[in-house]
């Protein structure tokens, strides 16, 4: 019988839940090993203008951002989906909630391993 080899991806953000008025839901991790960050963030109500979704990326190991990646404005009931080359040590992806409570927010943000 044949072994089946599974490869757990390292997470950098996974939530289900509801997110305050003008609050921040953001994660990060170290990048060392890992070739892409893929993931995607659902809202019911629409992101903050000018922060939304947004994905950095550093290369001193997380003590300043320097790399934007991505950023995108989520409308209400929006979805944004990133497959994106990992160029820095550290990934920081976070999100800003605009002035309405949203009750339903699902992301999930995983890094590949380079292959």
């Amino acid at each position: 019988m044949a072994k089946t080899q599974v490869q757990r991806f390292a997470n950098v953000l996974e939530t289900s839940s509801s997110l305050a008025a003008n609050a921040l839901l953001s994660g990060s991790a170290e990048c060392k090993g890992f070739s892409r960050l893929r993931g995607l963030i659902f809202s019911d109500v629409a992101t903050t203008t000018g922060c939304g979704v947004r994905v950095q990326q550093s290369a001193d190991n997380g003590t300043t951002w320097e790399i934007i990646s991505a950023s995108e404005a989520l409308g209400a009931c929006g979805t944004a989906t990133f497959d994106i080359a990992i160029v820095g040590n550290a990934v920081q992806v976070a999100a800003c909630n605009g002035a309405t409570i949203a009750s339903n927010v699902r992301a999930t943000f995983y890094l590949l391993p380079m292959t």
